[in-house]
């Protein structure tokens, strides 16, 4: 009983502790489950970097066209029905006023890409903006040898690059089983993400304490090793692209914990490589701030949310960072070792005294003499040796490696010889005073407590 209150009054302090870091702890095991994780996988988008997307430039085979591209690229991000962030930045740097919308299709992160037909001067037109990489290996975009140059040497420094291109055909009615149309290249926009200033700090603490991190993202390969190497992950860290990972789940589970970079996934896949860690054995913690991340929080043994996140992501989550900083991670997992600690020591001091308790009973009963206690010398016993030590060692601060093995050996390995220990010792002096010295019953007793 008492240590069942003492749980989770510790667990209680550590979650206020966390909220003085405006860390929010929404599931009062998530503090505990702190120290377990081994394994996080984080997205780049919102928790590696800050979500600000800054419009570098816009680059077109030819120079004279870049002013009716970007005029152009306006009038679609204002004309859009749904806009994410990139068509918002692109509609911060180039205002313009909406045209009608014939068609639309919005983007997604399972296609990459978005598309509107729209109704202008010169007649039904239509434009798709999306990932290079998707739109030229659906062969519906064929860039020329600039800006082909141009994509590469961008995303090479870890920035996002769009594709925007004009199409001969109409939009596709449903894009998830059919390409875009044939598209005319008009720009490629160069956006850059800032860095959180306390991200590669935040890695190299987790590489120390021996805590693997996945990197898990829907941008393309040269961005996002681009990011990763920037933070300090090795170079020599595996990559795999999101068409490369298999179907088996075996197979799944060892490509998820022999590569640290993974590129063009998908929420499926990301839902699925979170799985594998976890059937696997690793206890995995998933940290994201989309809607996408939403099916891999809640795969995870334990879901940390963006304060600046979506609100359904905040919801399913056992823990939030509520002012988006990274850095608090590895003060909340410092707690959460913390209370391991602590519980684990409690848990040697309960069962210490429940395996002295059995050994007397036991004892009284088999030799047949008196106890040696009367209650309210076992009262007197159990605040002084349990009660009051127990609150400080609960709250007290601790140090030293995180115990990972079996639990409940350990506890045993130390209570059983030192719970036997301290009932030979109580029966010896009781003996001692009440059989060998002469003493009356309760002096035996009064040495039994004491002792």
């Amino acid at each position: 009983e008492g240590l069942v209150l003492l749980m989770s009054v510790t667990l209680a302090v550590a979650a206020r502790r966390l909220a003085a870091m405006d860390t929010l702890v929404q599931q009062i095991s998530a503090t505990e489950a702190l120290a377990a994780v081994d394994t996080i996988c984080v997205d780049k988008t919102g928790t590696l970097t800050d979500g600000t997307l800054e419009l570098i430039s816009v680059e077109t085979a030819d120079a004279a066209d870049r002013e009716v591209a970007e005029r152009t690229l306006g009038r679609f991000a204002a004309s859009a029905g749904e806009r994410n962030r990139t068509l918002e930045t692109i509609g911060d740097a180039f205002p313009a006023s909406g045209l009608p919308v014939l068609a639309e299709v919005p983007f997604s992160s399972r296609w990459k890409w978005s598309g509107l037909t729209l109704n202008t001067d010169s007649g039904r037109r239509s434009f798709v903006i999306g990932a290079p990489d998707v739109l030229t290996g659906s062969g519906a975009l064929t860039l020329p040898e600039g800006l082909a140059a141009t994509l590469e040497r961008e995303a090479g420094e870890g920035r996002r690059v769009i594709a925007f291109g004009e199409a001969s055909g109409s939009l596709p009615e449903d894009p998830a089983s059919a390409p875009p149309p044939p598209l005319e290249p008009r720009a490629l926009v160069v956006l850059e993400e800032t860095l959180r200033p306390d991200a590669a700090e935040t890695i190299e603490f987790m590489r120390e304490q021996e805590v693997d991190l996945k990197l898990i993202s829907g941008d393309a390969r040269p961005t996002v090793t681009a990011v990763a190497y920037a933070l300090g992950v090795p170079t020599e860290a595996g990559v795999v692209e999101g068409p490369e990972l298999p179907d088996d789940k075996h197979r799944l589970a060892e490509v998820a914990e022999e590569n640290t970079i993974f590129c063009r996934i998908t929420p499926e896949q990301k839902k699925a490589l979170v799985a594998a860690l976890s059937d696997s054995g690793r206890f995995t913690a998933m940290i994201g701030d989309g809607v996408n991340d939403v099916p891999a929080l809640k795969q995870a043994r334990l879901a940390v949310a963006m304060g600046s996140g979506s609100q359904i992501t905040k919801g399913i989550a056992d823990i939030v960072l509520l002012r988006d900083q990274f850095s608090m991670l590895p003060r909340a997992v410092g707690e959460g070792r913390r209370i391991a600690r602590n519980i684990h020591r409690l848990g040697r001091l309960y069962l210490t005294k429940t395996v002295y308790a059995g050994f007397l009973i036991l004892a009284a009963a088999l030799i047949g003499f008196s106890f040696p206690f009367l209650p309210r010398q076992l009262t007197v016993a159990a605040m002084l040796t349990i009660g009051i030590p127990s609150f400080v060692l609960a709250l007290a601060p601790s140090e030293g490696p995180l115990y990972r093995g079996r639990l409940l050996r350990a506890l045993a390995a130390f209570s059983v010889p030192a719970g036997i220990g301290i009932g030979v010792g109580s029966l010896l002096s009781f003996a001692l005073v009440d059989a060998v010295f002469g003493g009356e019953l309760n002096e035996g007793r009064t040495a039994a407590t004491t002792t």
